[in-house]
């Protein structure tokens, strides 16, 4: 795994597949899931869309 992906814990599939199509999966905010959300509540907004592809594309690092 190339030590980028590795120090940010992102899959390499997910990287090729996001690199291809990241603007199709998000159309707002991009972060962990948890980002998101604390974002979207300091700005008032009740949802971010995209938050499941965060989800499934950015994990919590292993020891969060």
């Amino acid at each position: 795994m190339p030590p980028i992906l590795d120090r940010l814990q992102i899959d390499p599939q997910h990287w090729l597949y996001l690199s291809r199509n990241f603007e199709s999966r998000f159309k707002s905010l991009v972060a962990a899931a948890h980002s998101v959300r604390s974002t979207c509540e300091q700005l008032g907004k009740r949802w971010g869309q995209g938050i499941r592809n965060c989800e499934r594309y950015f994990p919590p690092p292993a020891d969060s």
